[in-house]
């Protein structure tokens, strides 16, 4: 690996970690990364009467629930589709009127695995010397799982969500 190539993933493994948002990532002279970022309220501060219904707008984006065994996200709108699923799959509806139904999201960690019986994510660090999944579903403790059952010790989970 050359310099260029550790000065950008530096600088790509920094941006991720900070709470910014990314706004624009050009190529400049000698191959070398040019990230440029802001925070939520410098892209969005200028926006005026605007900026208030963008911030419960981010909220309303990014919010979500956590259960034991996975994730609902605000998706309050859909709710008489997933009720329509829950009864359509053998559910019976609830009694309260007031009932929100939404999709429970979880990882199969069986995906990690391939047909072989090896991890994919050691298969893939053969072929790079990081790897960043984007995946809402995915929580660090079933990649810390993961690492543990296929004694990938030399391996962190850094959880990037809000």
């Amino acid at each position: 690996m050359d310099r260029a190539q550790r000065y950008n993933q530096h600088l790509v493994r920094t941006a991720l970690k900070e709470a910014r948002l990314v706004t624009a990532l050009e190529v400049a002279s000698g191959r070398r990364l040019r990230v440029t970022s802001a925070t939520w309220d410098e892209y969005w501060g200028e926006c005026g009467p605007v900026a208030n219904e963008l911030a419960q707008l981010k909220r309303a984006w990014i919010g979500q629930f956590r259960f034991k065994n996975g994730r609902a996200f605000r998706q309050f709108s859909a709710s008489d589709y997933f009720k329509a699923m829950h009864v359509v799959m053998g559910g019976r509806p609830s009694a309260r009127d007031d009932t929100l139904y939404v999709p429970l999201r979880t990882f199969d960690d069986a995906t990690l695995v391939l047909p072989s019986g090896r991890s994919l994510i050691a298969q893939l660090l053969k072929m790079a010397y990081h790897l960043v999944i984007e995946d809402a579903d995915l929580l660090p403790c079933q990649l810390t799982r993961h690492f543990k059952q296929f004694a990938l010790d030399d391996l962190s989970v850094t959880d990037l969500t809000p």
